[in-house]
């Protein structure tokens, strides 16, 4: 059985969204299958991009293809231990901690965000890879 504690410590700054943790700084995990996704960009399944100049409607693809690659190893969001998303305007995707929220914040992964001045196409805004425990 998997074991995940996400211990707080005390002196670290941790980024908050009403009143909860977006984030871990420390996440330790006895007893579990790793699975890692590649980056996932705002892309649907025929290789279009969605969302193009929206953020917003980026963050929401990528998540829904994060979930969707967790499911077909039998996961889910919850298990997300480590993430790291890269954004071409950090600013912008800062403004949108409600749908971090939402899709990411049940985990409480041990996060990093990078600002990058390009992704895969001039079109997209933000790829997040994930490892996850199972």
């Amino acid at each position: 059985m998997k074991k995940v504690d996400r211990p707080q410590p005390q002196g670290v700054f941790s980024r908050n969204y009403e009143g909860k943790p977006l984030y871990s700084q420390v996440v330790a995990v006895e007893n579990a299958r790793l699975v890692y996704v590649s980056g996932q960009i705002a892309r649907d399944g025929e290789g279009r991009v969605v969302g193009k100049g929206d953020m917003r409607a980026q963050i929401e693809k990528v998540a829904e293809n994060v979930e969707r690659c967790l499911k077909a190893a039998g996961l889910g969001l919850s298990d997300i231990i480590k993430m790291t998303a890269y954004v071409t305007d950090i600013d912008e995707y800062s403004k949108h901690a409600d749908l971090r929220a939402r899709y990411f914040a049940a985990a409480a992964p041990a996060s990093a965000t990078v600002q990058v001045g390009r992704l895969a196409g001039p079109d997209y805004m933000v790829e997040i890879e994930v490892v996850a425990a199972g």
